[in-house]
């Protein structure tokens, strides 16, 4: 399996940041590494939901899908964070992070974030890394990357 985290500045400044993970040549992926997928898919999606204008960032973070308790010792600190002119700004901070390296502020209509995911076992070999672009709207949110996921591996 091989991960990236893609992390571009393109035309005019402008920052893109997906992540995938795939199986490398034509082996069909074992249990473990579909269950590492699910997780992190599972994790994007529910907290790609989260997402609307007048949101704030510690209600995001609260509501968020967590891993399950054996996943969390490398759980990302932080759901999403905010791409565009600039990298990394603002982010969100899961609920047991955000009081040591939290901010609040509030979702709003025209902000750019990218959810992601980090899954791996402790102790284990592999890690599944996923992410995605989304557009704050004031209905919600709507989908900037168009890479989809594998569906192989999400099953």
């Amino acid at each position: 399996m091989i991960s990236l985290d893609s992390d571009l500045v393109g035309p005019h400044g402008y920052s893109a940041d997906i992540s995938r993970s795939w199986i490398c040549g034509s082996q069909n992926p074992n249990d473990e590494q579909k269950r590492l997928y699910q997780l992190a898919h599972e994790q994007v999606q529910r907290n790609t939901e989260l997402f609307r204008a007048g949101k704030s960032y510690r209600d995001m973070g609260t509501d968020a899908w967590q891993l399950p308790e054996s996943f969390q010792q490398n759980q990302l600190p932080g759901i999403s964070h905010g791409i565009g002119l600039c990298n990394e700004y603002p982010i969100l901070m899961n609920p047991q992070w955000f009081e040591s390296s939290g901010h609040d502020g509030e979702g709003q209509a025209g902000m750019i974030f990218c959810v992601e995911s980090y899954v791996d076992s402790a102790g284990g070999r592999e890690g599944v890394k996923l992410e995605r672009q989304i557009l704050v709207t004031n209905s919600g949110y709507e989908i900037l990357s168009d890479m989809g996921f594998d569906e192989e591996l999400v099953g």
